[in-house]
């Protein structure tokens, strides 16, 4: 089997956890001596992968795809103004979704992988897998800026939805898609993560003295290694912190890595009113090889997090030898089962509770050590890579069974067709496709035509006179075997923000609702457009 991989948005020491996973995922599954792959790179990620070989082929789509996200932040910050750096995204990511789709037919990719959940492209009679980590903004939206809620909200159902496998890291991700997005039970299969691989957790514990040093460190503190998300609670951490100083008259320290993100202002101002003054000690970014050391010279491990989709830093700590008091909460009581001492995170009291009952106790402290370790076996990725393995293999065996598709470029995720869109039709029984939208009652474009062009046959010009709900059907051309393509332009389009009715910086034209295919014998395969 050839699997492709699209590693687009892998920001090397950007993605925290999501790059260690997919970089243990991909060292497990080439360890495994079974199949090819292909790595479809972006020009700051690519030489970070492993060289081409017999089993590895590298990809790179190009300068533009790289440079993307700086051109659109420099549009922000220049030019103010939401609808043209919303027309730079657009068309920068339909670039890229076509320039996929070529490579994925180039390379006789056989199965499509997504690792950072965002499914690109969907290509029929291909069978694809995303990797999901969690869906903190269904929860918590307000942690979320708009733009980048926005954005969550219209690619991650899509994306669930569109995919023919989802691998989700924990059984409480797996359950939140399942109930968020109305997936089938059947198509979630929760494998849990590895903890990097890359480093010798057990080794921390002769480094102790050398990082301690390093770093300036008490002798005796607490370790909370994340950045600060507000999700991340670190404010009731610090109040949990003062309760239970207070109480035992217990001059523990606290030791926080991570780089600083919206909820450091918050942090700061909580450790002055509580008065922690140098008993806190924010270390900022830190080499992963001092993270064992750290774990190992620990009290314990202090894990507040309103909200994971694994939280990693629990099997960490497992293999570090570092007892831990963490939130209950999420999935982190999935992944920690015995071997934590659990605590309201809303609760600041009861937290300080918990660091009381681990870090007063050294028979307790020392019990919760050996559960983890013993647990922590669960945690490989020889394991993580097989579970895998077999989600790809099994994909690929149903997508072979099913060879009726269709797939859709060039419409948005609210049902608004561009200045083109294109069908793609696998099956070589379907022999006619019916388009269904609806043209709104909007001077800019009505009257409407739609051209129509089947393959490389004759322009059909569909006439669209009144506003409302329109239909007709494309017969398959002749000689046109395998995946055939329906390419729909329109005469007229329509931007919203230049007639005065919203921001909407789009070029617009009809609104299509689905695209169906069909048998001789009255079978169909439909796509349905617009949000579920």
């Amino acid at each position: 089997m050839r699997i492709g991989m699209n590693l687009i948005p892998l920001r090397p020491g950007h993605m925290g956890g999501a790059e260690v996973y997919f970089r243990d995922l991909l060292t497990g599954l080439l360890a495994r001596d079974e199949h090819e792959y292909v790595l479809v790179t972006a020009p700051e990620n690519h030489d970070t992968l492993p060289a081409d070989g017999p089993r590895v082929r590298r990809v790179c789509v190009g300068a533009a795809a790289g440079r993307a996200p700086g051109l659109l932040q420099r549009a922000a910050g220049v030019l103010r103004r939401v609808p043209v750096v919303d027309r730079l995204r657009v068309a920068w990511k339909r670039r890229v979704v076509h320039t996929l789709a070529e490579v994925i037919e180039r390379e006789r990719i056989d199965l499509w992988f997504c690792p950072f959940t965002d499914l690109d492209p969907r290509r029929p009679g291909v069978p694809s897998v995303i990797t999901v980590y969690d869906l903190q903004h269904e929860r918590y939206p307000e942690f979320f800026d708009a733009d980048e809620l926005r954005h969550r909200n219209a690619f991650y159902p899509a994306s669930c939805r569109g995919a023919d496998h989802i691998v989700a890291i924990s059984e409480f991700t797996r359950r939140s898609v399942i109930d968020a997005y109305g997936v089938p039970p059947e198509r979630v299969t929760a494998i849990a993560l590895a903890a990097g691989a890359d480093l010798d957790w057990a080794a921390g514990t002769g480094e102790v003295e050398r990082v301690r040093a390093a770093y300036g460190l008490p002798a005796r503190y607490a370790f909370y290694p994340a950045n600060t998300w507000r999700h991340k609670n670190h404010v009731r951490l610090i109040e949990g912190l003062a309760v239970y100083r207070a109480a035992h008259g217990d001059d523990l320290a606290l030791v926080l890595t991570g780089v600083g993100k919206e909820g450091q202002p918050a942090l700061e101002e909580a450790a002055g009113r509580v008065g922690l003054g140098t008993r806190l000690r924010m270390l900022g970014h830190v080499p992963r090889t001092d993270l064992p050391a750290l774990y190992a010279g620990a009290a314990c491990l202090v894990f507040p997090s309103l909200f994971e989709g694994f939280g990693i830093p629990l099997v960490e700590a497992m293999l570090a030898g570092c007892p831990i008091v963490a939130a209950n909460a999420t999935s982190l009581p999935e992944v920690a089962g015995d071997a934590a001492r659990l605590f309201d995170p809303m609760d600041p009291a009861d937290l300080a509770r918990a660091l009381a009952d681990v870090v007063r106790d050294p028979q307790r402290a020392r019990d919760l050590v050996e559960r983890g370790r013993a647990r922590a076996r669960r945690f490989s990725r020889s394991t993580m890579a097989a579970r895998t393995l077999d989600v790809f293999e099994r994909t690929r065996a149903a997508g072979r069974a099913s060879a009726l598709a269709i797939d859709v470029d060039g419409v948005y995720a609210d049902a608004w067709m561009g200045v083109e869109a294109v069908l793609s039709v696998q099956g070589d029984e379907i022999d006619s496709v019916e388009v269904r939208g609806d043209l709104p009652a909007l001077a800019p474009i009505v009257p409407q035509e739609l051209v129509v062009r089947a393959g490389d046959g004759e322009p059909l010009v569909i006439r669209l006179g009144c506003p409302g709900p329109f239909a007709f059907t494309v017969k398959r051309p002749g000689g046109q075997p395998g995946i055939w393509r329906i390419r729909l332009s329109p005469r007229k389009t329509f931007r919203p923000d230049r007639h005065g009715t919203s921001p909407d910086g789009r070029e617009l034209s009809v609104r299509l609702s689905a695209v169906c295919g069909r048998t001789p014998d009255g079978r169909q395969v439909a796509c349905v457009l617009g949000p579920a």
